[in-house]
């Protein structure tokens, strides 16, 4: 219906004032839009269509009516006088049909809008549609406004809630970073012990390191870290590529190995212990050492099935010969299942808290 009442406007209109000839182009294209969405024969295109079509609805229909309002106007100026002649040349033949000679006044606008407002050829009828689509307009305007409204409210509460929820988060992570700190503190009290009781290990000389394997980054990461010397404690290269040094010497061979340097042209005596083992080291990863050592000893960890490497032990000594590899073997032999326990735990918490390395 509202196609039709549409149509019949723009023809009235377009009949009246030439000028307004190009509502056609609109009404063209208006129409061939309706049949192409009608052509298609996916319900769910067509639905999506008329969809976004419904987001727009109360623009478009308040478009129409002003659209409506402003060309009304000009038709009615041109339709109102040859109405007003024609009823009133209407109610002069009623008179003399009654054998009334008497001549009445021109029907004034209110009998002149009674008599037509059914007419659909006239513009009255228009001016009715105009008006309710301006009002159905801005009750749906005022539907938005409202709806928009309480979209901004419940975007505020949101809101407030994430920020409440980032307080917390903030707060639990303030924890959870103290959590973690206290059991790393325990994992690594319980390492110290360990590393303490192992033959030829003195802090006032020593170093012992644990790297987690990376097999992703093709390194080792540093986890844990004790030396009675402050210095060598804090600073060090906490990745270590699986191919380099001690560590490399033995991730690349059995559980352990050991090597003493001399302090005579430290990078080839030390490459020249390590060349057994079939790896090296870098002038520029012996310039990054700050802790110069010349007796080492690697211990590799095992997972639980003992299979698989999952992290190295280094013990380090300013001297040389401070560590026996018997003896050293034999002490990890014997407490492998609650060393390689303790190492184990703190390589899946470390994996997780701290995937980049270095002591926490």
């Amino acid at each position: 219906m509202f196609v039709a009442l549409w149509r019949c406007c723009v023809a009235q209109v377009a009949e009246k004032v030439p000028r307004f000839r190009y509502l056609f182009i609109i009404d063209d294209i208006f129409l061939r839009n309706c049949t192409k969405i009608k052509e298609i024969d996916n319900l769910e295109e067509r639905a999506k269509i008329f969809k976004n079509l419904n987001l727009y609805k109360f623009p478009l229909i308040q478009a129409i009516g002003v659209i409506l309002a402003f060309a009304i106007p000009i038709w009615f100026s041109g339709w109102y006088p040859d109405a007003q002649e024609e009823l009133h040349q209407k109610i002069i033949a009623e008179l003399k049909l009654k054998n009334d000679s008497s001549i009445p006044k021109k029907p004034g606008f209110s009998e002149i809008v009674s008599s037509y407002w059914s007419d659909y050829k006239t513009p009255i009828p228009y001016v009715i549609l105009a008006a309710l689509l301006v009002l159905c307009a801005q009750i749906g305007n005022f539907k938005v406004s409202r709806n928009l409204l309480r979209l901004k409210n419940d975007l505020s509460e949101i809101e407030d809630k994430n920020e409440d929820l980032r307080n917390r988060f903030n707060d639990e992570q303030e924890l959870h970073s103290e959590t973690r700190k206290f059991y790393y503190d325990s994992l690594n009290k319980h390492l110290r012990v360990f590393c303490d009781n192992s033959a030829g290990f003195n802090l006032e000389c020593c170093r012992a390191s644990i790297y987690r394997i990376d097999k992703n980054s093709n390194c080792g990461r540093l986890i844990f870290r004790i030396c009675g010397i402050t210095r060598f404690e804090s600073q060090g290269r906490v990745t270590i590529p699986l191919d380099e040094g001690i560590f490399g010497a033995t991730y690349q061979n059995g559980d352990s190995a050991i090597i003493n340097i001399s302090n005579k042209n430290y990078l080839i005596n030390t490459n020249k212990q390590l060349s057994p083992y079939g790896v090296s080291i870098s002038q520029k990863a012996i310039d990054a050492i700050k802790m110069k050592s010349h007796s080492y000893y690697g211990r590799a960890i095992r997972d639980e099935e003992g299979r698989e490497k999952i992290a190295i032990l280094v013990f380090e000594s300013l001297h040389q010969n401070s560590f026996d590899k018997k003896s050293l073997d034999d002490f990890f032999d014997d407490k492998t299942h609650d060393f390689r326990k303790i190492v184990q735990h703190l390589v899946n918490l470390d994996s997780v808290l701290n995937p980049y390395g270095g002591t926490v």
